[in-house]
């Protein structure tokens, strides 16, 4: 083997190692959800909590908060599981079949009216042909954004004639697509740490479109390493 070909296969070799380095255990749970954001999701977080009424426990049951919708509702379903994995993440526990719940969480979202504002999108300029000068005006575009909600509200009994509201999560995005399904599960990652807390005003987060802790929202927690 000559020295060219030889610096080559060390080379490749020594790619091969620092690749293995760099993602040594790539997680599997990003083949079962496409990112497809580029940039950050902005979000605003209002979380309130009943100072004078503690919660009694954290074992729950979601249920519909919007009129006409059914538990049984596809949509519905999908944003339980989302939300099943982030109350998972803050030490609430799923009440089972035959548990009694001691929290009692409606869900709502929904999408606003959609807003049209005139933008501009690039600057004008001008130019010199021989003696004459021409100008270029800016640049604007109609865009279309909207407003994606979801509300979490706690109660400690079903009954809304006698049901107490222990505490309130709302969540806002706003953006120019109107795919809640997809926006809501970076919505619910963003704003889970705050489920059963106050904040003393709205929070702005910034989330990326390809954060990784989206997985354990939209797929669950990681699973444990396997052992030889």
């Amino acid at each position: 083997m000559n020295r060219s070909s030889l610096g080559s296969v060390l080379l490749a070799g020594l790619m091969a190692v620092l690749t293995g380095c760099a993602n040594p255990n790539p997680d599997p749970r990003v083949s079962r959800f496409d990112f497809i954001y580029g940039g950050n999701l902005e979000i605003e977080v209002d979380a309130l909590q009943d100072p004078d009424r503690q919660s009694p426990g954290n074992r729950y049951v979601l249920m519909p908060g919007m009129r006409d919708l059914k538990a049984d509702d596809l949509e519905f379903r999908q944003v339980c599981r989302y939300m099943d994995n982030a109350l998972a993440l803050k030490g609430f526990q799923k009440a089972g079949e035959k548990e009694r719940p001691e929290l009692f969480l409606r869900l709502a979202y929904g999408i606003g009216t959609p807003q049209t504002e005139n933008v501009t999108t690039g600057a004008g300029y001008s130019y010199a042909v021989g003696w004459m000068w021409f100008n270029v005006p800016p640049k604007t575009a109609n865009i279309t954004s909207y407003q994606r909600n979801l509300i979490v509200e706690a109660y400690d009994a079903p009954d809304p004639a006698v049901a107490k509201q222990v505490w309130k999560t709302s969540i806002t995005s706003t953006g120019t697509t109107n795919d809640l399904r997809r926006v809501i599960v970076y919505m619910i990652s963003a704003a889970h740490p705050y489920f059963g807390t106050q904040t003393n005003s709205k929070k702005r987060i910034s989330i990326s479109g390809t954060d990784q802790g989206v997985l354990d929202i939209a797929v669950g927690p990681r699973p444990a390493p396997s052992v030889p």
